[in-house]
């Protein structure tokens, strides 16, 4: 999906249903970009920005954030440190498939903790901040930083050990974050994604997320998709959860929120940049979607930024 094999070619959860990386010294600058599966990010060292479902938060060390399947969503430097994070990512496929099928599970979301807050911060010294250190101690064991690397040994057997470690951690660690409600599983009707009918959307959602500044038009959007005009809009609300125009907008906003972080831009010239027609249009839109305005919404980021 977007940006899933251009930013993480080394990752393929989808292949192996699980990957386990822990990147050192290290400047992100992903922007928007969704994947199929499911993500674990856990602040090994200083400040990370992340904006997922519209909100900003400048995670510190001992933060981990859960970010669905799906979701847009951004990862930044909070200042100019290198960072350190572990990422690990899997497929429901994995889960599933240790359940031996008897509960297929539709999708998995934040829970209660994290419905609220992007980040939650760990104990290094419990249960979950244990499993996360093992975790670490694997991946730094191998120079590229994986968890998952194929040994040059050919002793097969401590390959399989080694996977089946990293496996269990992984169940284990799932486990925990269900029982203390920061994630949650869901079975039943909810909705569920097809991937042939997502990649028809996928030059279009590039498109929009790697120019938030350039409004098209859903005819042109169609054209994109190979679709006709109706079945596109149809399409795009089931896949995407929202109209065309909602979701032109928020990408603006998304982009706003970059602007307002990164730059010392005024506020019009960045309702300018994302190309919003008036600058009571832009505030208004913006507040939908943050509950404050534009102004407000700088102010309290550096403000979150200066306590930690």
């Amino acid at each position: 999906m977007l940006y899933q094999e251009k930013m993480q070619w080394n990752e393929k959860p989808n292949e192996q249903m699980l990957s386990c990386f822990v990147y050192r010294n290290y400047r992100p600058d992903f922007v928007y970009h969704w994947h199929t599966y499911f993500e674990i990010l856990y602040i090994i060292k200083n400040m990370t920005t992340i904006t997922l479902n519209g909100r900003s938060h400048i995670c510190k060390q001992g933060d981990i954030v859960f970010i669905p399947a799906m979701v847009l969503h951004s990862l930044s430097c909070a200042n100019n440190e290198p960072l350190e994070n572990l990422i690990l990512q899997f497929n429901k496929n994995l889960l599933e498939q240790g359940l031996s099928d008897l509960i297929k599970i539709n999708t998995i979301n934040p829970g209660k903790k994290l419905l609220n807050n992007i980040a939650y911060n760990i104990e290094r010294n419990s249960q979950i901040g244990e499993i996360l250190t093992e975790l670490q101690e694997i991946c730094k064991s191998h120079p590229d930083g994986s968890a998952l690397k194929q040994f040059d040994s050919t002793d097969r057997n401590t390959e399989i050990a080694e996977y089946l470690r990293v496996k269990g951690l992984t169940f284990s660690l799932i486990s925990l974050l269900m029982k203390e409600n920061l994630i949650s599983c869901s079975e039943g009707d909810e909705k569920s994604y097809d991937l042939s009918e997502i990649s028809k959307l996928e030059p279009v959602l590039k498109r929009m997320s790697e120019h938030a500044e350039e409004k098209f038009s859903m005819e042109v959007a169609a054209k994109m998709a190979g679709m006709s005009y109706y079945n596109f809009s149809r399409k795009f609300n089931q896949v995407v959860g929202m109209s065309f125009k909602e979701y032109q907008n928020k990408v603006c906003v998304w982009r706003a929120e970059e602007l307002l972080y990164q730059t010392d831009k005024s506020i019009l010239e960045i309702a300018e940049m994302v190309n919003f027609s008036t600058l009571s249009y832009f505030n208004k839109i913006f507040k939908k979607y943050n509950g404050t305005s534009p102004s407000e919404y700088r102010k309290n980021l550096f403000t979150q930024k200066d306590n930690y």
